[in-house]
């Protein structure tokens, strides 16, 4: 497919309108219209992933205004968008890679800051389904601990008919379940053994 069907005059990507195409020596770029009147030339990769939505003057204004680019929230919100939405993190082949999305409001900071507030201390940034976009239905403010029990690599367990993850087995039972499981042990044995001291005895 050639670079002309890509993109077109007038077709819109955040801020940025294309006006025609800027070829170069070693790649095809477009020249663009913020909507702030400033005109920018960007590679085609760089727009079609999001990876660059405005000339950068959203940027600037928000942190003269609000004073957020330099802060935690800020760096989070980044490595949202930059996991999901740029092939060059190293995370991406995690997220984007295998199909998540940043809902199209929260590609924008000021979007995502006034939807989630400020990060509570020692939360971290949840998706409810670990399959589903980051997205304000989606999304919750969870201790690392509940984060780690949400992850696609989350082991549930039935015993005694009840049914949880093993990290939460682990943190109700105090036993070293993941040592055990990798050891090999059946999960009757790993559950209903106890913790041996040094000298061989239960404790």
């Amino acid at each position: 497919m050639s670079s002309k069907k890509i993109f077109y005059p007038g077709q819109k990507f955040g801020k940025l309108t294309i006006i025609r195409e800027a070829m170069s020596s070693y790649q095809v770029r477009w020249l663009c219209i913020c909507d702030c009147g400033t005109e920018a030339i960007l590679p085609t990769k760089k727009i079609s992933t999001g990876e660059v939505s405005s000339c950068g003057c959203w940027r600037r204004t928000w942190s003269i205004k609000h004073g957020k680019s330099r802060t935690l929230i800020y760096a989070l919100w980044n490595g949202m968008i930059g996991r999901c939405l740029n092939e060059k993190h190293e995370s991406f082949r995690n997220y984007g890679g295998r199909g998540i999305t940043v809902c199209d409001r929260w590609k924008k900071f000021e979007n995502f800051y006034e939807d989630m507030g400020e990060r509570p201390e020692g939360c971290t940034l949840n998706r409810v389904n670990n399959d589903g976009p980051y997205s304000p239905e989606n999304c919750k403010w969870s201790t690392y601990a509940e984060q780690a029990d949400n992850t696609r690599t989350s082991r549930l367990v039935t015993f005694n008919g009840k049914t949880m993850s093993i990290s939460k087995w682990k943190r109700e039972l105090k036993l070293p379940l993941f040592s055990r499981i990798h050891k090999g042990w059946s999960i009757e044995k790993a559950f209903t053994s106890p913790v041996r001291n040094r000298g061989g005895k239960s404790t």
